[in-house]
Order: C-alpha cells, then structure tokens, then sequence
C-alpha cells in the first residue's frame, strides 16, 4: 500500500497523506465511540426515567392500598360497635343473636354468604 502511495502522490508526501489518513480514521474511530457512548447515556437515562415511574405508580398504589385498608377497618369497627350496643340492649337472647347475626352479615366477607343472602 506504501509502495502504491509513493507512486501515486510522490515520495515526500507519502508520510504526510499516511499520518492524515491515520488522523482521520483516528477522528472517525472517535466519533463513533461517541456516538456509542450518547446513545448509551440516552437510553440510562430513558432507562432511569421509566425506573422513576415505575416507583412512583408502586409508591401510589401502595397508599391507595393503606387507604383502603383504613377504610375497611373502619367500616368493621363501626358496625362492631353498632352491633355491640345492639346485643347489650337486647332484651333476650333471641334478640342478642339476631343482631349478631346482622352484624356478621354486613360485613365484606360474608356479604355474598347464602345464609345472609336469605335475611
């Protein structure tokens, strides 16, 4: 290739094309590796920007879930008492078990139950 070269722009500037050519393959090399390099750093950061949502949504869907932890405690906790006032008014047994029962009723898990379904 030296020999083509020399023959092609001369003796004297063999030297000088050869360390041009090398600069600029050197340049290109650079600049590809650059380019490389710039689409990694976008795609960390895409990469860190779908990580942040992502915890974001789980953060939110995590106090939606205490939230409507609380609510059912709360639901619980005053039909609880309901019934509770309900059973120590009761003039008898009958009565006392009645309300137990609806108590039991209105509550989530036994909602959908057959014997509460018949009341």
């Amino acid at each position: 290739m030296i020999v083509w070269l020399t023959g092609l722009v001369g003796r004297k500037l063999a030297v000088p094309v050869l360390i041009g050519a090398g600069l600029l393959l050197a340049l290109a090399l650079f600049g590809l590796v650059r380019s490389c390099s710039a689409d990694r750093v976008t795609e960390q950061a895409e990469q860190t920007s779908r990580s942040g949502e992502a915890i974001a949504d789980a953060a939110q869907n995590a106090v939606a879930t205490v939230v409507n932890a609380n609510e059912r405690e709360a639901s619980v906790d005053a039909i609880v008492a309901q019934a509770a006032k309900e059973i120590d008014n009761a003039p008898d047994p009958a009565t006392a078990r009645a309300a137990t029962l609806r108590a039991v009723c209105l509550l989530a898990e036994y909602r959908n139950d057959p014997a509460c379904r018949v009341r």
